[in-house]
């Protein structure tokens, strides 16, 4: 998990928030991605109420995130 040795607990912390940071940086991204696509496959008409409730699911995550 860590990407050097730390001497102490104040460094393994900031490493561990910062790779904590850009775990969540990295699925907002695909949160993101995800819910554009989706609007996409509502355009052409390939959609379906399970999409739907993905879809109200992606937002919400991405409404908590901010």
């Amino acid at each position: 998990m860590l990407k050097k040795k730390v001497d102490s607990n104040y460094e393994y912390i900031y490493q561990w928030m910062n790779k904590y940071k850009d775990d969540t940086d990295r699925r907002g991204e695909l949160l993101k991605e995800w819910r554009d696509m989706m609007l996409v496959q509502k355009e052409k008409g390939t959609w379906d109420s399970y999409n739907e409730a993905v879809l109200k699911r992606v937002q919400k995550e991405l409404a908590n995130e901010q």
